[in-house]
C-alpha cells in the first residue's frame, strides 16, 4: 500500500482483526494472538489477499494512514 493512503477495513475485517488482539489496560501491552511469522519475528493480519504486519495495520487504525517511509514503529 503507498505511503500516505487512508486505510479503511470493513467491518467483517475489522471485527476479525480485534478478535486477534488480547486486549489489556491504557497502559499495557496489548498482544497479538493471530498469526504469527517466525522469520520476521511479528504478527501477519490479511487483508485483501496480502499479508500485512499486524503493528502496520494498528498504526493504520489509530492514525487513519500508512506510516510514511522512513518512519519507525516501536513497541514499547
Amino acid at each position: 500500500m503507498p505511503s500516505g493512503v487512508q486505510l479503511v477495513l470493513p467491518p467483517e475485517d475489522l471485527t476479525r482483526f480485534w478478535s486477534q488482539v488480547q486486549v489489556l489496560g491504557p497502559d499495557e501491552c496489548w498482544p497479538w494472538t493471530g498469526e504469527f511469522s517466525k522469520a520476521k519475528g511479528q504478527g501477519i493480519f490479511r487483508f485483501r489477499g496480502k499479508p500485512y504486519s499486524a503493528y502496520q495495520v494498528s498504526y493504520w487504525l489509530a492514525w487513519g494512514f500508512h506510516y510514511l517511509p522512513g518512519l519507525c514503529i516501536c513497541h514499547h
